[in-house]
């Protein structure tokens, strides 16, 4: 479910970055871009819902958990960390997109946060890692 969340995110994301040629404050781009989001977590059920929002400059995306895992946090967050590491070329992507769109030095933020309201893991993503990585 997490890698069909993160194809639709980066459609939807593609498609708002290049519906204007103007360049875009972090804040115009998250209201823009919040109708879609707002459709996607829709589709989600009541088992997790998802936000967007910016914060300290950076893009952030929240996914909420709305039962109790069948795992301890720890082990949750090892599994996401996993998958947010397999995932992570769609979330440096949208890093590079934004920066593309005028908006310097972007950061994608992941949180996953469970029903009471811990953060379960929060990573970060650059543009600069795509850098980072073809430079290894």
């Amino acid at each position: 479910m997490k890698k069909i969340i993160s194809v639709i995110l980066i459609m939807v994301l593609s498609v708002s970055f290049f519906a204007s040629c103007s360049p875009y404050t972090l804040e115009q781009f998250v209201e823009e871009a919040k109708p879609s989001i707002q459709e996607i977590s829709d589709s989600l059920g009541e088992q997790m819902s998802m936000e967007i929002l910016a914060r300290d400059g950076k893009f952030v995306y929240q996914f909420f958990y709305h039962i109790p895992l069948d795992m301890s946090n720890e082990d949750a967050k090892a599994a996401l960390d996993s998958e947010l590491e397999n995932g992570k070329a769609t979330y440096i992507d949208i890093a590079k997109q934004m920066n593309d769109a005028g908006l310097k030095d972007s950061t994608v933020v992941v949180e996953y946060i469970d029903m009471n309201g811990e953060v379960i893991t929060s990573v970060e993503f650059t543009a600069d890692m795509a850098e980072a990585a073809s430079a290894a």
